[in-house]
């Protein structure tokens, strides 16, 4: 797949999200980044997207990521 297929493919999947997906998904890029500048960007993008949720929402999906992620580190050390 090349840069302009993966770049429509990545703006359908995006129209299909709900803000709270798409805000999920910010944190998660922001989490894992390779490097801070990736990561401020991805908190950028973030940002943007939660403005479209009420904070009850942006708090419920960082509750969600933690515990996803608490799982994952539980999983882990087995």
């Amino acid at each position: 797949m090349n840069i302009a297929d993966m770049i429509t493919a990545t703006s359908e999947a995006l129209e299909k999200m709900t803000p709270a997906e798409r805000l999920r998904a910010a944190l998660i890029l922001a989490i894992t980044a390779p490097n801070d500048t990736a990561a401020e960007k991805a908190l950028t993008i973030a940002r943007d997207f939660a403005r479209y949720c009420s904070d009850e929402t942006v708090e419920q999906v960082k509750r969600d990521i933690e515990r996803d992620l608490s799982k994952d580190t539980v999983n882990n050390a087995a």
